[in-house]
């Protein structure tokens, strides 16, 4: 099962640093602002909640942010465990090390 890995601290070992969601999870993204980025997903734990990542990127770059993060989630990787975004080790999705800033869970 492909899962997706946000991380905002390092290293990522207390609670709220990291948030680790299946792919299959994944319901929709949407830029709700000139630098934040929205990603909900449903809940593990079976209720009709969601889960929500906001991921804060360089202003005006919005369809860059978008575009990055739907190929991210969309690709066919070597590994189970996707690095979407790592603000601690500037491990940002491949080509993308400047575009995003923070990561925040909901």
């Amino acid at each position: 099962m492909k899962t997706l890995l946000f991380t905002k601290a390092a290293p990522a070992d207390a609670a709220g640093d990291a948030l680790l969601l299946p792919a299959s999870s994944f319901i929709c993204a949407g830029i709700v602002s000139d630098s934040t980025l929205d990603l909900d997903f449903k809940k593990i734990d079976g209720t009709h909640d969601q889960s929500r990542v906001t991921l804060t990127f360089t202003a005006g770059k919005g369809f860059e942010a978008m575009k990055a993060v739907l190929a991210t989630i969309a690709g066919n990787p070597k590994s189970n465990i996707v690095d979407v975004v790592d603000i601690a080790n500037n491990a940002l999705m491949a080509d993308t090390n400047s575009l995003f800033t923070a990561v925040a869970f909901a």
